[in-house]
């Protein structure tokens, strides 16, 4: 038996060392109706946030510091959590990660593919383009019960 999820009890984080654009993105998904949209500055106080909690899906931007998006989406990826986490921390590899870039920076969009980036979106970001976005993640995590890593050869979610 499938569960039926409610958006309100989805969990999304969104990760940027821009403010501006995590207020954005955070905004538009608060209107699509999820409740719990978290923030974080880089991937490793994203990996802090996610280690023991249900995180359904992932916006993260590419180039950050100290750790920057794709050294996040393969640790995630491969569950290597930082020491700073400790042992107590669990983290789902399988958990969407949609990478935010700019326009410009092709090569890291294809490394981040090719790592198992769930989609991404580039900069700047639409609102309709990320509730499209938002709405694949939630539907795929409803198919998988808490997945949407494409690990069955088919294109990642969103392309745009």
């Amino acid at each position: 038996m499938q569960a039926v999820w409610e958006v309100s009890q989805i969990v999304l984080l969104v990760v940027d060392d821009d403010r501006p654009l995590r207020a954005l993105v955070k905004a538009v998904i608060s209107n699509r109706g999820v409740s719990t949209v978290i923030e974080a500055t880089n991937g490793l106080e994203a990996m802090k946030m996610m280690a023991g909690r249900r995180v359904h899906g992932v916006f993260c931007d590419v180039q950050m510091n100290p750790m920057n998006g794709l050294e996040f989406l393969r640790r995630v990826r491969n569950r290597d959590i930082p020491a700073e986490i400790g042992d107590g921390g669990y983290i789902a590899a399988e958990t969407p990660i949609v990478m935010l870039t700019g326009y410009s920076q092709k090569r890291l969009v294809e490394e981040a593919i090719q790592t198992g980036a769930t989609g991404y979106l580039t900069k700047p970001i639409k609102p309709a383009q990320l509730i499209e976005t938002v709405d694949r993640i939630l539907t795929e995590n409803q198919k998988q019960h808490g997945g949407g890593l494409r690990s069955d050869g088919r294109k990642p979610l969103a392309f745009f």
